[in-house]
């Protein structure tokens, strides 16, 4: 090991696509653990486009990366030095390990990998927070039920992918949107999602989905945002439900950070709704599809989940606050009713 930690801190505040003259790297000394804390060597870093939200004025949800801050990131490190119980020196574990090479962390909130359940990539990936996304966003949020058209918006991407097959495990017609012919294919062949919308070969996306979906759609998990997020607005069934998970397009986009401090300063003022389920929230077990894992086995994951919702329109799903995945198959499961067909909300609201 070495005796410096290797780390970047926030520079300046991006106005835009933020860059490295944004960051400063520097080298500062180890810190051994006191009482209660664990000596990490990072392994691998997670890189999020809520990244992009985190260095801003405001942003809204979480506090702010503060300026000559560690950027803000979690990740996969193995246990250097331990001085808290249920560590020992060699264990890999999940933490918030920031953008630096040896942090020094309390053991709260730090989660030793269950290895037989898959490497340490599956646990940023599939087992990570992109997978429980997936999960309860579709499951506990989006409520989807057998026979239900169901759209994902950003279906290429970590969470994107988990959701539609949760989807489609759930007996239901998926259709994915993504950008280029080979996401498309990746979907389509790989993943198995009916159908693949290449939003960069349409003119008319509003025209694509519904043609893609001509009964119309009853669950949308949105990952974009925007335009994405109108075009499937005009699609909805009645009775529809709209995920609105994340908003890619306009990361960078100054008028939604703007929007963001309004909307954060106004739901302060209002209770925070708690949403929570419990324990043996299963699915039934079969094949999933890992981000960048074919083939991974989710046998069946058990889990407490417990998140607040203080502004719906910027994060109607928050992280979990407990969750395991069990390798256990022995599980109950109330599979949901089948939903009957209705006409599309743009179709209703003509009569």
């Amino acid at each position: 090991m070495r005796n410096a930690n290797r780390r970047f801190v926030l520079k300046a505040r991006p106005e835009g696509i933020a860059g490295p003259e944004h960051f400063t790297e520097e080298a500062v000394a180890v810190r051994s653990p006191e009482p209660g804390e664990v000596l990490l060597e990072t392994m691998y870093v997670s890189v999020d486009p809520a990244m992009r939200v985190w260095v801003s004025g405001n942003p809204g949800y979480v506090p702010r990366v503060e300026i000559g801050e560690v950027m803000r990131a979690g990740g996969i490190a193995r246990v250097v030095e331990s001085r808290a119980a249920g560590f020992a020196a060699g264990d890999l574990v999940r933490a918030s390990v920031g953008w630096q090479s040896h942090p020094t962390l309390p053991a709260q909130g730090i989660e030793k990998l269950d290895l037989s359940l898959g490497g340490p990539l599956d646990w940023l990936g599939l087992l990570g927070l992109t997978g429980k996304t997936g999960y309860f966003g579709m499951r506990e949020v989006g409520a989807v039920r057998p026979g239900e058209t169901v759209l994902v918006s950003g279906a290429a991407g970590g969470v994107g992918q988990i959701a539609g097959q949760v989807a489609r495990i759930e007996e239901c017609r998926v259709v994915g949107i993504a950008g280029g012919v080979d996401k498309c294919a990746y979907l389509a062949k790989d993943l198995g999602f009916d159908a693949a919308i290449d939003y960069k070969a349409e003119p008319d996306l509003t025209a694509a989905i519904a043609r893609a979906c001509p009964n119309g759609v009853d669950v949308f998990f949105d990952n974009v945002g925007g335009p994405t997020l109108d075009a499937a607005l005009a699609n909805l069934r009645v009775g529809a439900r709209v995920v609105i998970c994340g908003r890619v397009s306009q990361t960078a986009s100054a008028e939604l950070l703007a929007c963001a401090i309004l909307v954060s300063s106004s739901a302060s003022a209002r209770a925070s709704r708690d949403l929570s389920c419990s324990t043996t929230q299963t699915a039934t077990p079969r094949r999933i599809t890992g981000w960048r894992h074919r083939t991974r086995r989710a046998a069946c994951i058990s889990a407490c989940m417990c998140s607040k919702i203080s502004a719906a329109r910027l994060k109607v799903l928050a992280c979990c606050s407990a969750a395991r995945i069990s390798a256990s198959s022995q599980c109950r499961y109330r599979r949901p009713q089948r939903r009957e067909p209705s006409r599309r909300l743009a179709d209703h609201q003509q009569h």
